[in-house]
């Protein structure tokens, strides 16, 4: 968690209040995710445990005086189920659909395939690949049986949106995601698809067809969501407070009344030439120094420049 944020009020009596605190979750790193999500749980079991009530543990308890704990017991599960859902910020490089074409190719030959009415006709050249699309990924969507296609726990639909040109249907179509996502219903979408994306060879057809489209769809939104996590990681994983300059500075700047004034600092050894001699008649400088930070080297360039000034 970010911890910077606003943290969400707790009353010690009562527990969090979940709607409140949810508004503040971040995407944890993995051994921090783990961490709190087994400390959440423990709590919750050994706060229930603690009461020595069976009709607390069926969750059909009238007695008012151990409502307040369990209202806190609630607001910890919750708390743990909103988190499990997060992306976690350690596993961008993770795909958010996990394909595996073997397994797909056992689900359709299996039964899948004729619910979907996937059969020769479903090829590139006969322009059906997103209608059928449409079918497999609502079977994806809601079949738990499968081990083919396996979202993210945050994922909650993958659909397509078919498109049409002038004439009619053109064959292509629009990819989406819709994603728990911060607290937040989140829809990615993908660029236009069009009718010869799905397949490498136009003559695919059937499962084999059906196998290398939902391979594409995975691909495609994969990367969708692997975008997503680049924009809005915090911090940036490729962020750095570091300078890579081997603690060297360049520093310009020009004389006013016989004073060198820095004007700009520069991370790095350069060889700096030209100037405005016109506009600074009293000429302009520049030097290249060691130092911590840019303050420091626009100091230390100035006595430097002051010394071989003398």
């Amino acid at each position: 968690m970010n911890q910077n944020r606003p943290t969400a009020p707790s009353d010690t009596t009562t527990g969090p209040d979940t709607a409140t605190i949810s508004r503040y979750l971040l995407p944890l790193d993995g051994p921090t995710r783990e961490d709190l999500l087994a400390a959440l749980r423990s709590a919750a079991d050994t706060s229930l445990a603690a009461l020595t009530c069976p009709p607390c543990a069926a969750g059909v308890c009238p007695d008012a005086q151990h409502q307040p704990r369990l209202q806190q017991i609630r607001a910890w599960r919750n708390l743990a189920t909103d988190i499990a859902r997060l992306p976690a910020t350690d596993r961008s490089d993770e795909p958010l659909i996990h394909f595996d074409a073997d397994a797909c190719r056992a689900w359709l030959l299996a039964g899948a395939a004729d619910t979907a009415g996937i059969d020769d006709g479903f090829s590139t050249e006969d322009l059906t690949i997103a209608a059928g699309l449409d079918e497999l990924l609502s079977l994806l969507n809601t079949d738990a049986t499968q081990h083919a296609w396996r979202p993210a726990p945050h994922v909650q639909d993958v659909l397509i949106w078919r498109t049409a040109d002038g004439d009619g249907v053109d064959g292509g179509g629009v990819l989406t995601v819709d994603l728990n996502y911060l607290g937040e219903r989140v829809r990615l979408a993908s660029l236009h698809q069009g009718f010869d994306d799905f397949t490498a060879d136009a003559a695919t057809s059937g499962t084999d067809a059906a196998v290398e489209a939902l391979a594409h769809v995975a691909a495609i939104l994969n990367r969708e969501h692997a975008n997503l996590l680049r924009a809005t990681a915090y911090p940036p994983s490729d962020a750095t407070d570091e300078t890579d300059n081997d603690g060297a500075f360049t520093v310009v700047g020009v004389w006013v009344d016989d004073e060198p004034i820095p004007v700009g600092v520069i991370a790095g050894r350069h060889d700096v030439s030209g100037g405005d001699g016109e506009r600074f008649g009293q000429g302009v400088w520049a030097a290249t120094v060691d130092a911590d930070d840019e303050r420091d080297a626009e100091q230390a360039a100035v006595a430097v420049v002051r010394e071989h000034d003398q």
